[in-house]
């Protein structure tokens, strides 16, 4: 990589509102130098973004048996716990041959041909080999059927993202971190995708209409990456198999080399961004 840490922590932040290419409604803010209006990466605070729509729920009520306080109209149930066996009353047994995973983290609703669904659920443990990803799997009335793992032996599984053919990509949040794709609805072994790149993986989206894959980076100088296929890697039915393409690091255009914009209104505009190559895909991201 040809950026300097100074320009890696220019992208912090700053991502979430620069995915738009085209003209900026910026270009008189920021000057013929492009650095009006900048302040140092050290002074950003948190930014002033307008709160959703789940913050209008009401107040909660009591906590409840189970040690959750919830909104009204809103119920409860437990389905899992950590180091015990998952109570299956829809399936074939009373309960799972798995023990549920500690520290479970990021995850997903992936739909069944059934009408039933799976529920990934990563396990953020910090150390090898116990991270990966457990699985619960139910029928159409919701009941859980089985639960399984379907990733072991990785570390630190975060978050990641679910793909349109219907698997599950869990994202190792270690400096080194890989990306695993997963079948959800079978017990199994994910597939590791180094073509997405080695770094501190926090989630991925994929756009399967420009047939690529948005990817974002857990540390405190963190950047945004896009991983672009490559022809050979996509089939007739417009499936990635994430093995062959191009990853590249984002950089918004006038906030670079240690620069933030200085006003929460800059930073939600449109602004106009370039996409630098990854030179060594295969290196720590951190270390390059």
């Amino acid at each position: 990589m040809t950026y300097s840490i100074r320009r890696r922590q220019a992208l912090q932040h700053c991502f979430i509102s620069a995915l738009a290419l085209g003209s900026s409604p910026l270009t008189a803010a920021l000057g013929s130098t492009g650095r009006a209006g900048c302040i140092p990466g050290a002074g950003r605070g948190q930014l002033n973004l307008q709160r959703g729509r789940l913050t209008g729920l009401g107040p909660l009520a009591p906590v409840n048996a189970l040690g959750i306080a919830l909104p009204n109209g809103f119920t409860v149930r437990k389905l899992a716990q950590e180091g015990q066996r998952v109570p299956t009353p829809a399936g074939p047994n009373a309960y799972s041959d798995y023990r549920w995973h500690t520290f479970p983290d990021g995850g997903a609703v992936i739909p069944k041909a059934n009408g039933g669904w799976v529920y990934s659920s990563n396990s953020e443990v910090p150390w090898l080999p116990l991270g990966g990803c457990g699985a619960l799997s139910f029928n159409a009335q919701g009941a859980v059927e089985d639960a399984y793992s379907i990733l072991s032996g990785t570390t630190q599984n975060c978050a990641g993202g679910a793909t349109p053919w219907k698997t599950w990509i869990s994202c190792e949040e270690a400096k080194d971190g890989l990306c695993w794709e997963c079948d959800p609805f079978v017990q199994g072994q994910g597939a590791a995708k180094p073509s997405l790149g080695r770094f501190a993986h926090e989630a991925v989206a994929v756009d399967d209409r420009r047939q690529a894959v948005y990817l974002t980076e857990d540390i405190a100088d963190g950047r945004f990456y896009r991983w672009t296929a490559a022809p050979g890697d996509v089939d007739d039915s417009g499936r990635m198999a994430l093995e062959s393409g191009t990853l590249e690091v984002m950089n918004i255009r006038g906030f670079d080399n240690d620069c933030y914009p200085a006003a929460d209104a800059l930073v939600q505009a449109r602004l106009n961004v370039a996409w630098a190559p990854v030179s060594q895909v295969d290196q720590r991201q951190d270390k390059v």
